[in-house]
């Protein structure tokens, strides 16, 4: 059996962790229904008070009630559970690559330099060796003795969150899970702007210039396009502020309970499945 051996990786955090409960519009429909079959809600239009329900609105109340006490896994949940046990199964593993995955993997021992630049740690380097919590399992960019780290390399200046205050609730999540299996309380996101490696930048200028001046082109215009794939894809020469940005945030050994609550639940309909 596989269902008991089910773990949820820190990059995946979030893909277990949707909405299985009401929505915020649900709930407060369940509390009116509620106060009106008590007779303890008042009609906006005419002072009076409303009570009782109509056939109607008990079939709603008992949906709803019946949701919030006995909440199911989401549609695709439940998809990611039979994917996960697809792959035991199997043996095979669904694999995903593209050139911003190409650039995030390649370019990371180039962000861990930056952010240890940045935060002026020059003993900062990738963290070797993955741990696990018997729910949660998973390996962190960088380990210091405060905090954990994780690095994600922006594709370009204009995905680089130069000025955005908030982020991705699935690296919000991702940070949790790493924070909890360390046990550090101290959580941070690193965003860095590294230059694409060579080969990548030289790849592109290939098909933009087959692509801008046919298979027949010149040596002139292949550097012509080449030259302009450097300057946009390389950024040794700015600041590093303009290069890094972080995210520092705090442990929350909340959210960490309700991620095992919920790797429970799907342990629950792996065995269904089995």
């Amino acid at each position: 059996m596989y269902s008991s051996k089910f773990q949820v990786r820190c990059s995946s955090i979030d893909s277990i962790m949707s909405s299985i409960s009401l929505t915020h519009k649900q709930y407060w429909r369940m509390v009116y229904l509620i106060r009106r079959r008590s007779g303890k809600t008042v009609s906006v239009k005419t002072g009076k008070k409303e009570t009782g329900l109509s056939k109607n609105m008990v079939e709603e109340l008992i949906g709803l009630l019946s949701s919030h006490n006995r909440p199911s896994l989401p549609a695709g949940l439940k998809t990611y559970c039979g994917d996960w046990l697809k792959s035991k199964i199997y043996n095979r593993y669904k694999d995903f690559t593209s050139r911003v995955t190409e650039q995030g993997s390649r370019g990371e021992e180039q962000a861990i330099e930056l952010t240890g630049e940045y935060e002026s740690d020059p003993f900062m380097f990738k963290h070797e060796g993955r741990m696990s919590d018997g729910f949660i399992n998973g390996e962190c960019d960088v380990l210091t003795p405060v905090a954990v780290y994780d690095t994600k390399c922006s594709d370009n200046p204009f995905t680089f969150p130069l000025w955005a205050s908030t982020i991705d609730e699935g690296y919000h999540a991702q940070l949790q899970g790493y924070g909890h299996l360390y046990k550090r309380k101290s959580l941070v996101l690193a965003y860095c702007l590294v230059s694409k490696p060579m080969d990548m930048i030289e790849r592109s200028a290939f098909f933009k210039t087959k692509a801008k001046y046919g298979p027949e082109y010149t040596e002139d215009e292949h550097q012509e396009i080449l030259t302009e794939e450097i300057r946009n894809n390389t950024y040794d020469d700015l600041p590093i502020q303009l290069r890094v940005k972080l995210y520092k945030f705090d442990a929350d050994p909340k959210f960490i309970e309700q991620v095992h609550d919920r790797v429970k639940m799907c342990r629950k309909y792996i065995a269904t499945l089995e």
